[in-house]
């Protein structure tokens, strides 16, 4: 069983209650928000998840044709809600079996590149991101991340949103896009072995730089505690921290003009008074010429995108080449500008790691003239919630059939499964599950399903 962050606890009931009638109150405020309380077809939610989608393909699919089946097994949602219900704040999934039956109808063997889509963040649990496995047998699946640096995705409100997000944010053209070559030199300022040797543990204890930056300089710093540039008198003030150890470092790179003789000194806090400087702070300072490319590899090695606890561990998905791709990219794409004198490589690294965005399970598949392939594809899909109406909270399970895909879809067709313990409230699937109506047929050429419940 996979674990899920606890984010704290809250009494069950009334405080449950009292929570989300809170919350419920405050989203009847948003500019956006309409409340539907029978579901419709309208996509309104408090928090919208976006839809399950559909494979497509890289290369290789001209003569595929497709049957799709998707799944919806409700046995994780009935434990996270009772976790929900036990005062822990955690979202409410279904897994999701997306299944293929792939067809060359061609007359020679083709080699299918395909990629699924999926929402998360590089630093999701490694049970979250979408499992391959073809005609029964699991397959190793690359990982593409889009560039989306605005998170457009994350910020769709509904499903007309999400749609409009995806149309045009050429997501899985940035993802297959090879990293750019940063050449650009810089001089690197490596300001290492960082000690404070003070008698006391003091809560923070930093070497300070200080130089008025000239006006063709542009500045990368990684690996710092704060900083910035004083817009009127040009003055460049940052903090690196210091550690007892020695083991304190940081990293100024230069390009441009390069910076005048720096002012150094301790500071025992993040606040500039007479009283915070001191002489117990001792670094020693490494110069070196190299490109851009070359740092940000370098750092990219070193970053720990893990910085705040989680209950889960770090995993293979997430190398430092996958960071590096994604940094190089918003760095060539100009997105980080110097509003503060320079541009930050850890916000960056965070940006890339920690942002919801569209990302691609890529591997190849071979399939015969005239033969068929069954690829499945299995993840954890969060519910869009609904706490505006009174009454338990509605959770919205979308599914689209064409967006973003080029697949021919022939066929299709859904299933609920362990749907025990929750209530229909809205669908344009035809479920009934009271009548032992579990599984059935959908029409490929409509763009949208939708499946609203609460749970029973």
């Amino acid at each position: 069983m996979r674990k899920k962050k606890k984010w704290g606890k809250i009494p069950a009931t009334p405080g449950l209650t009292i929570f989300l009638l809170v919350i419920g109150l405050l989203n009847l405020f948003q500019m956006d928000y309409k409340y539907y309380p029978f579901g419709g077809g309208s996509g309104a939610f408090s928090f919208y998840r976006g839809p399950v989608l559909p494979m497509t393909g890289i290369s290789g699919t001209e003569e595929l044709k497709a049957a799709r089946h998707v799944d919806f097994d409700f046995a994780p949602f009935a434990r996270d809600w009772e976790a929900l219900m036990d005062g822990q704040f955690r979202r409410v999934d279904v897994l999701v079996t997306d299944t293929y039956q792939l067809t060359n109808r061609g007359q020679t063997a083709v080699t299918a590149d395909l990629a699924y889509p999926f929402e998360g963040r590089l630093t999701d649990p490694e049970e979250d991101f979408p499992a391959v496995t073809v005609d029964g047998k699991p397959v190793e699946a690359g990982l593409l991340l889009s560039v989306d640096a605005h998170s457009s995705v994350k910020k769709a409100g509904s499903w007309k949103a999400y749609r409009k997000a995806v149309e045009e944010g050429n997501h899985l053209e940035e993802a297959l896009a090879a990293a750019p070559v940063l050449r650009e030199r810089v001089k690197v300022y490596h300001f290492a072995d960082i000690r404070y040797d003070g008698p006391e543990e003091p809560q923070g204890a930093f070497l300070r730089i200080r130089f008025v930056k000239p006006e063709n300089t542009r500045l990368w710093a990684y690996n710092w505690k704060s900083g910035g540039t004083d817009a009127k008198t040009g003055e460049f003030d940052m903090m690196f921290g210091a550690e007892p150890d020695g083991s304190g470092e940081g990293w100024l790179l230069v390009a441009g003009e390069d910076i005048p003789a720096p002012e150094f000194s301790g500071n025992l806090t993040y606040n500039i008074t007479e009283t915070s400087s001191t002489d117990q702070v001792t670094y020693r300072l490494e110069t070196y010429d190299a490109t851009l490319e070359e740092m940000l590899r370098r750092f990219s090695k070193t970053y720990d995108i893990w910085i705040e606890s989680h209950d889960y561990p770090p995993h293979a998905l997430a190398a430092p080449e996958v960071l590096y791709e994604g940094a190089a990219k918003y760095l060539a794409g100009g997105i980080y500008s110097d509003t503060y004198g320079y541009v930050s490589i850890d916000n960056i690294f965070w940006d890339v790691a920690g942002k919801n965005r569209l990302m691609y399970r890529r591997f190849p598949v071979e399939i015969g003239p005239g033969e068929t392939v069954c690829v499945q594809v299995r993840y954890h899909q969060e519910g869009s919630e609904d706490n505006g109406g009174m009454g338990e909270p509605r959770y919205g399970y979308d599914m689209a059939t064409r967006l973003g895909s080029n697949l021919k879809i022939a066929e299709l067709t859904a299933s609920i499964t362990n749907g025990e313990e929750i209530k229909i409230t809205g669908q344009n699937m035809g479920f009934r599950l009271e009548q032992g109506t579990a599984r059935v047929s959908l029409d490929p050429e409509k763009e949208r399903y939708y499946l609203n419940v609460v749970h029973q």
